[in-house]
């Protein structure tokens, strides 16, 4: 079983700093949800048409891994509406900061994602949306810290699928996908806000 403690071992100051002193929104840190059928079939039949291009790879990135671009586009608007109403019923905040959308990002065969806490900055709440995935139907998770997790707690291993295609989380909690893809691609798109005094509390936390 892979521990806390094992997970988070490469993790840099500030991504530790956003994990265990930024404010928590809610008991466990992630909720799995799902898209309405038709922005579902919307975002499946965009993604199939969209140009694509390489990602460049950083210290979390491994492997071949594509990057279309949604930002800008009206099916963004209303992924991000739809996304934002339920992050506010889950965690009762209101009025929250959009900061990003980020893909599809499409991963190819033995990619990886090391353990990270997302840009403590701009991302204090965020969604990521299962877009598709081709090959061996083999499960790919993405494994995350919940909230109050002691360091020798196992690491949850969250499964994405039509049925469950959004995941709610807290973007500090660490999270990743450590295993190598062993399906052809798997695409994701990401979402990120903040709650009004996020960004003070960030600056007050790291001294800027």
């Amino acid at each position: 079983a892979l521990t806390v403690a094992e997970f988070v071992a490469d993790l840099s100051e500030e991504e530790l700093t956003g994990w265990r002193r930024m404010r928590r929104y809610s008991s466990a840190g992630y909720l799995q949800t799902r898209l309405s059928p038709a922005l579902r079939e919307e975002l499946g039949a965009w993604h199939a048409h969209a140009a694509k291009h390489a990602e460049p790879l950083n210290g979390h990135l491994h492997g071949t891994v594509e990057l279309a671009n949604l930002a800008g586009s009206s099916l963004e608007e209303r992924l991000r509406e739809y996304l934002e109403a339920q992050l506010e019923e889950w965690t009762g905040e209101r009025g929250l900061e959009w900061s990003n959308s980020y893909g599809p990002r499409t991963y190819h065969r033995g990619a990886t994602l090391a353990a990270h806490g997302d840009r403590i900055a701009t991302h204090a709440l965020s969604a990521i949306v299962y877009v598709g995935e081709e090959g061996p139907a083999q499960p790919w998770p993405l494994q995350f810290v919940p909230v109050g997790a002691r360091d020798d707690d196992e690491v949850h291993q969250v499964v994405f699928s039509p049925q469950e295609d959004v995941l709610l989380y807290e973007s500090t909690q660490p999270h990743g996908r450590i295993w190598p893809l062993q399906g052809d691609t798997y695409s994701a798109v990401f979402f990120h806000w903040r709650p009004r005094g996020w960004k003070e509390a960030v600056a007050a936390l790291l001294g800027d």
